[in-house]
């Protein structure tokens, strides 16, 4: 804005368009699938250049029949159900790929952000995920958990998961995979870095940390 000098940028979201599509539209082969051949599909209807995950927990997972899902889903959904199963997020990046990031308790984080480098800060009470149920309607629950104080992660009504007779296993991978995690919800107003992507894990210096 010239007179006031002030920048303003709207973001839209690049997957909106899954919304507008069900699981009756891939073209599901007669053949076993992973998470991995079902995000693809759901990349082809989305008129995607590709996609591609780096690595993780639960995409090698065979289903002979496909995931049980009826048809009415939305790609949204199912995607949403991918990432789930599969302990990661999932964005689009460079060059219209859609993409799976593995979430990573480990490691060192790629930025620290201190007091010099952002303007405000609202940050809310640390939650460690310690164990993760697969709930049901009929109560017949699956569940594994960490000798530690923490949060629970509910798994419902996801189509990867329903109707496994390896859901013991599938539970306890999952557990392995993203058990102790912490997530802390926050605001902050700070001065950016382009070369930052979804689900990169950064330092975040606080009063208290």
């Amino acid at each position: 804005d010239e007179n006031t000098n002030e920048l303003s940028i709207t973001a839209y979201d690049a997957l909106y368009k899954a919304a507008q599509h069900t699981y009756s539209e891939l073209s599901i082969p007669a053949a076993a699938m992973t998470p991995y051949d079902v995000a693809i599909l759901c990349r082809q209807v989305l008129g995607l250049s590709g996609c591609t995950h780096n690595g993780g927990n639960g995409w090698d997972t065979s289903y002979e029949s496909g995931p049980n899902y009826e048809g009415t889903e939305t790609l949204r959904e199912v995607l949403d159900d991918i990432a789930e199963a599969t302990q990661s997020i999932y964005y689009i990046a460079k060059n219209d790929v859609l993409y799976f990031k593995k979430l990573n308790k480990d490691g060192a984080a790629l930025l620290s952000i201190d007091k010099s480098k952002y303007i405000s800060l609202d940050s809310k009470t640390n939650r460690r995920l310690a164990k993760i149920v697969h709930a049901t309607e009929l109560g017949d629950n699956v569940s594994a958990s960490l000798a530690v104080t923490g949060t629970t992660q509910y798994v419902r009504d996801n189509a990867f998961w329903n109707l496994r007779d390896d859901i013991d296993t599938l539970v306890e991978n999952a557990l392995a995979a993203i058990g102790g995690l912490t997530i802390n919800q926050f605001n902050c107003e700070w001065r950016g870095n382009y070369l930052l992507e979804p689900g990169d894990k950064i330092n975040l210096v606080t009063k208290d940390y």
